[in-house]
């Protein structure tokens, strides 16, 4: 009896050892299908393949590897609100999972971690203050404060000034040298605020001669604009103009040309006809030379568009 149940615990164990193959496989394709669903922009499709997975597997490295893809696919579509989720619940399940084993028993955590922190980079990075601005307003507020102070200085001097000479327990030498110090101070000072007034004044000068040299070429571009949308108004009216002349031209040609064909004419009358065909041909190239640029008509078939009636 033994000996019969032998091939079925054979088989059953092959079978066994072939489920844990394809659960193995399934196990390792996961993340390979999440990203190829990412990559075509479903990720209603590889959320379903997140939640089949977990159903089956629960929560495991792999399962957390995957589901940093998915906010890293997110933050790669601009959809920061959605990746900063995934991975904050990717942050949650890897602090849970690093209870229970190290962070380098696999590979796949420490993946899953690098991950959502690159998500965390880019989801933050556009709400931090530009450094370009900073600078900026430290100068504008070092700038200010320096003129503060310096007109401070300069409407202290004359009272240091007025204080010193009044004083009289110090003696005349003292008092001459603090008056002419006071006095070389604030012709320093003085030639300080009018370096810096002068040089405001240039740069004011320059900022106004750019502003009148940027609003003359807007004046120029805006009149060119106009004049050529003129032109093509005229170019438009001209050419319908031409073309509205040129049909009884090629009629009367037409007509001319029977004339001048028929047999019963007289030589003076056919002469007049021919006369008729060559100043209409005349006529049909100056009115080409209108719809042609610089006014050279080529020399073309009178009468070719319109076929001339038969009598």
């Amino acid at each position: 009896m033994f000996i019969r149940l032998r091939p079925r615990i054979a088989s059953a164990a092959i079978l066994l050892i072939l489920l844990l193959h394809f659960s193995l496989l399934a196990q390792g394709d996961l993340i390979g299908d999440v990203r190829a669903q990412l990559a075509q922009n479903s990720f209603s499709a590889a959320q379903s393949e997140l939640d089949s997975y977990k159903s089956q597997h629960g929560i495991t490295p792999e399962y957390l590897e995957a589901l940093s893809w998915m906010a890293r696919g997110a933050a790669s579509a601009s959809q920061w609100v959605q990746a900063t989720t995934y991975a904050t619940e990717t942050r949650t399940l890897c602090e849970q999972q690093l209870t229970k084993r190290k962070l380098d028993a696999e590979p796949h955590l420490p993946l899953a971690l690098g991950g959502l922190w690159m998500v965390y980079a880019f989801a933050t990075a556009p709400n931090l203050p530009s450094a370009s601005d900073s600078p900026s307003e430290e100068s504008e507020g070092q700038g200010l404060w320096t003129a503060r102070l310096g007109m401070l200085a300069m409407i202290s001097l004359p009272l240091l000034a007025t204080y010193g000479y009044l004083e009289d327990t110090a003696p005349a030498v003292v008092i001459a040298f603090r008056l002419r110090l006071i006095l070389a101070a604030m012709l320093f000072l003085g030639s300080l605020c009018f370096l810096r007034l002068y040089i405001l004044d240039r740069e004011l000068q320059r900022l106004v001669h750019v502003t009148e040299s940027s609003y003359e070429s807007l004046k120029n571009l805006q009149e060119r604009i106009a004049l050529s949308q003129k032109l093509a108004a005229l170019g438009r009216l001209a050419s319908g103009a031409t073309h509205e002349i040129n049909n009884p031209l090629t009629a009367i040609f037409g007509y001319s040309g029977l004339l001048a064909d028929n047999p019963s004419l007289s030589p003076q009358e056919r002469r007049l006809a021919q006369e008729i065909q060559q100043q209409v041909r005349l006529a049909q190239l100056a009115v080409s030379s209108m719809r042609e640029p610089g006014g050279n008509a080529t020399a073309s078939k009178p009468g070719s568009p319109v076929e001339p009636p038969s009598l």
